[in-house]
């Protein structure tokens, strides 16, 4: 195959195609974060990078790398309330409001109700 000049027409020729093809997994990824976070209302954006530095060995030559990123706003949880105790963290899966709630069975038991038979 001759040479040919590097442009944004051949960039899928780079690398037998992977350039294209993590380009192409980078951008379902976007897609995918859209669909699943939409409230999430701030960009996500795909950055090609191209790195080049001039090479050392005879004649003139350059080194090139091509780096995809992807940056998505970050995934936040609410926040949920924990205990501290001797050095352990604990919390309440049904209340996250409130670590010390108590479901009615832990109320029973906590007040010595009698069981019924």
């Amino acid at each position: 195959m001759p040479k040919i000049e590097l442009s944004l027409e051949n960039l899928h020729e780079v690398d037998d195609g992977t350039l294209r093809e993590e380009y192409a997994m980078k951008l379902k990824e976007i897609i995918r974060d859209c669909y699943e976070r939409q409230a999430v209302n701030k960009a996500r954006t795909i950055t090609l990078e191209l790195a080049i530095v001039p090479s050392t060995s005879a004649g003139f030559k350059v080194d090139t790398r091509f780096k995809i990123t992807t940056k998505k706003p970050p995934s936040k949880s609410r926040i949920t309330e924990m205990n501290l105790d001797h050095g352990k963290i604990s919390f309440n899966p049904v209340s996250p409001d409130n670590a010390d709630q108590l479901t009615l069975d832990e109320i029973e038991k906590s007040e010595n109700f009698p069981d019924e038979d």
